[in-house]
């Protein structure tokens, strides 16, 4: 696959079951042994697209996908912050595992830097999560830590600020 085969677009109505597939593909990928097995095998996909399905409803403004042979392969939240870091906040950046290391992960982080109109912007990645070297190379600096609760055990998360020139 070409980097520039797959094409970033806002979320259509159409697509949240797939999103919500996608979601539960990339957190089986992701987090196996990074977090409670158990919690993991817990988790049903058809629930997660039922989800995907009422968080558009409410939410869907800000949904973005990743797109390659007409299957969502990615998938990430761009919103207004929630929270003082920056005045941007990204909710959730997935990417199938069989996509990583192509360039893809560069390309959004690109398109993120030119919808916030190249506005500062954080996100939040659990700590064990292989990903933090990527949004460290990216040019992410951790702001922040906190401790979450996931499946009754507490894991750290860390807040990565991306400042963009102006």
């Amino acid at each position: 696959m070409k980097n520039n085969d797959a094409v970033i677009r806002k979320a259509k109505p159409s697509d949240v079951k797939e999103m919500g597939s996608c979601h539960y593909h990339c957190w089986q990928e992701t987090y196996r042994g990074l977090i409670a097995d158990s919690y993991l095998d817990a988790l049903d996909e058809q629930k997660n697209m039922d989800r995907f399905e009422k968080m558009y409803q409410l939410t869907g403004g800000y949904q973005y996908v990743l797109e390659y042979e007409n299957r969502i392969i990615g998938l990430f939240d761009m919103s207004k912050a929630r929270e003082d870091y920056a005045p941007m906040e990204i909710q959730g950046l997935y990417l199938r595992k069989s996509f990583h290391g192509q360039g893809l992960g560069q390309r959004i982080m690109t398109f993120i830097k030119s919808e916030c109109n190249h506005s500062s912007f954080y996100l939040w990645c659990l700590r064990n999560n292989p990903t933090c070297g990527y949004y460290e190379h990216m040019g992410g600096v951790i702001v922040d830590k906190r401790m979450i609760n996931i499946g009754g055990r507490e894991e750290e998360e860390v807040c990565y600020l991306f400042e963009c020139p102006i």
